[in-house]
């Protein structure tokens, strides 16, 4: 049976690895080089480059 010491550490664990999941993710999404891969759309459509103002982007659902 697992102690609460156990359990608390499982979860500083996990929040940490989340952490870093998540901060990895937004790191590689602002690299140029990346673009294809987090918007394959605007490839399709001949913009082969990353927003200058990302908050400006509309997300449609399709």
């Amino acid at each position: 049976m697992a102690t609460v010491e156990d359990l608390g550490v499982s979860a500083v664990i996990n929040i940490i690895s989340a952490f870093a999941f998540l901060l990895a993710f937004a790191v590689l999404r602002i690299q140029p080089i990346n673009d294809k891969v987090y918007f394959p759309k605007w490839y399709v459509m001949g913009r082969p480059r990353s927003p200058e103002r990302p908050e400006r982007i509309q997300w449609q659902i399709s």
